[in-house]
């Protein structure tokens, strides 16, 4: 499984490439890494448990630059993660540098919910784009205020079906709908 970090900085990412990528180094499995001007892609393997948001403090501080950082979900195919990376670049730059150091999919989707078209849906929902019997299942979850008994009822499914369904939906995407603002985003798309 790979996944990716995006570091992005207000100047010249080859000034302090290096330095990063020594910190980077020590607590993931680095499979390439792609460089930009003020933009670089840490590619790396595995699932990690590393806490990427206390990384990039310390780097910040360290380096004593403004950079933000963007972990990325877990992808079985290199040619999806790289089309999720155009995804995610197109996405940032509509938010504005100052406002997060951190951050991951829900947050770059809550902030971009008007710049997001339907073409980008296939990188939010993943291999659920075109499961009408998944996507329904989630609405209904939604419309019950995420209280499983009743929209397992309303789906005339068992709860534990449904449960079952939600978990593999957060697996897949890396979205908790469980919770309310990763909920409400993935509602606010799937309504509009």
């Amino acid at each position: 499984m790979l996944s990716y970090l995006l570091i992005e900085s207000k100047m010249r990412i080859s000034q302090t490439k290096d330095m990063i990528l020594d910190v980077l180094t020590e607590v993931i499995d680095i499979k390439d890494v792609k460089s930009k001007d003020y933009q670089m892609f840490v590619i790396y393997e595995g699932p990690s448990d590393v806490a990427f948001e206390d990384i990039g403090i310390n780097i910040s501080s360290d380096l004593l630059m403004d950079f933000r950082l963007y972990e990325s979900y877990m992808f079985k195919d290199k040619i999806k993660m790289e089309a999720h990376m155009l995804f995610i670049e197109k996405l940032l730059e509509n938010i504005s540098f100052n406002q997060f150091m951190y951050l991951k999919d829900i947050d770059i989707l809550k902030l971009s919910l008007t710049h997001i078209t339907h073409s980008d849906y296939v990188h939010i929902f993943k291999r659920y784009i075109d499961d009408t019997q998944m996507l329904n299942n989630i609405k209904v979850y939604l419309e019950s205020n995420q209280n499983m008994s009743e929209a397992a009822k309303k789906l005339y499914i068992h709860r534990n079906t449904l449960i079952q369904r939600i978990d593999k939906f957060i697996t897949v995407t890396g979205i908790d709908i469980k919770m309310f603002v990763p909920g409400y985003v993935i509602y606010y798309l799937l309504t509009h």
